[in-house]
């Protein structure tokens, strides 16, 4: 009866050790700090709590547990052999039996069993065993505190857990396949832009020349002019001399009012007196989102020309390069939140380029309304 006893008491605890090894040993004091300040579960933050402070000591803790785990084992092999002994005998037979019975109990009851449990629930499971690991590292101490010391001292401090940017990705990606994690596609779509954003290039989002409205500096504001101006619907157009890679000006829209077309005004006039040439903000091609995302900030603008040429801030340099295309504020934050944004006159037109449709603005119930002589739709080519 006593062996019986022994047996089942060795076995129980060999499980726990077993289990407290994976549950608690898997609980990295990150994860305890995530769950404390991000979660929302009053149970799941109290547990933490509780194990937070033992978690601390991960050497001590380890140590502790496997000895404990070693030292029943062995002893559920050595005091249940009499067991063995009686059922199957002092033969080949019984020598065979009193090994393999053990380690399947072992194997099963001890490892396989209390594992699966504590992998699925190890915060709440090791949260309700702090007095038993209490005590036992009591018991250990002697043996366990002296070898943690040595390992601290070998080891260092147990490094914190850390995430690339694919990698947090690809984290959120796994969650949101989790309908209780709450993280909707849109929510990885976005995530995924903000953190993937900064390595991406202006020229990856950048609108082309060949797709950019502009106008030539000699125009003369008059009424075709202007319903293109209003066609078009941008708030700011560059102006180029001589060609189109040349953009000396942007002009806001802004500016004209209250200007009469009949007046014909020439553009070069109104880009002198309101200093639109210091309005163009040249870019390399190589410069990331990020940084030029970080230049519209500090400057207070919302337009960049990107021009061909590599890894230099040098104005000369700039001014001379020609030019490839526009990135606009709008164009990065797209960017950032993978979707476009569009308000209620905006249409899209499939040009074949894979970053992103082009965009036309559908002004002409406007122009027909104020302007009854308007010119023709313009193709859409011209046009972003």
């Amino acid at each position: 009866m006593y062996s019986w006893f022994v047996l089942i008491l060795l076995n129980c605890l060999s499980g726990v050790f077993s289990g407290l090894n994976l549950g608690l040993m898997s609980l990295t004091e990150g994860d305890l700090t995530l769950i404390l300040e991000g979660s929302t579960d009053k149970s799941e933050i109290r547990n933490a709590k509780r194990i937070l402070p033992v978690r601390k000591r991960g050497n001590l803790l380890l140590c502790t547990l496997l000895i404990g785990n070693t030292l029943v084992n062995v002893m559920l092999s050595v005091l249940t052999d009499p067991i063995w002994r009686f059922l199957f005998g002092f033969d080949a037979i019984g020598d065979i039996f009193s090994l393999v019975l053990p380690t399947c109990l072992i194997v099963v009851c001890g490892e396989i069993i209390p594992q699966s449990l504590c992998s699925r629930h190890a915060l709440a499971v090791g949260a309700a065993s702090l007095p038993f690991v209490y005590f036992f590292i009591v018991v250990c101490f002697p043996v366990a505190w002296p070898i943690s010391l040595v390992l601290d001292k070998l080891l260092g401090d147990e490094p914190p857990a850390e995430f690339s940017k694919k990698r947090l990705i690809t984290l959120m990606r796994l969650n949101a396949a989790n309908p209780e994690s709450q993280i909707t596609d849109d929510d990885l779509k976005i995530v995924s832009g903000a953190l993937g954003f900064g390595s991406r290039f202006v020229t990856d989002v950048m609108t082309p020349l060949d797709d950019v409205f502009a106008l030539p500096d000699n125009a003369v504001l008059d009424q075709p002019t202007i319903v293109q101006m209003l066609k078009h619907g941008h708030s700011r157009i560059p102006v180029y001399r001589g060609s189109r890679d040349n953009i000396v000006a942007l002009l806001f829209c802004k500016d004209t009012l209250g200007f009469d077309h009949e007046h014909k005004l020439r553009l070069h006039d109104v880009l002198t007196a309101f200093k639109a040439e210091n309005r163009v903000h040249r870019i390399p091609r190589n410069m990331t989102v990020r940084a030029s995302l970080e230049i519209c900030k500090k400057a207070c603008i919302h337009m960049l020309i990107v021009v061909d040429v590599v890894t230099t801030m040098e104005k000369a340099a700039l001014n001379a390069a020609p030019v490839l295309g526009i990135v606009t504020f709008e164009d990065m934050l797209e960017e950032m939140i993978q979707d476009d944004i569009a308000d209620e006159k905006d249409a899209y037109l499939d040009k074949g380029r894979t970053k992103r449709n082009s965009r036309v603005y559908d002004m002409t119930m406007l122009h027909q309304n104020t302007l009854p002589n308007a010119m023709p739709d313009t193709p859409t080519n011209d046009s972003i």
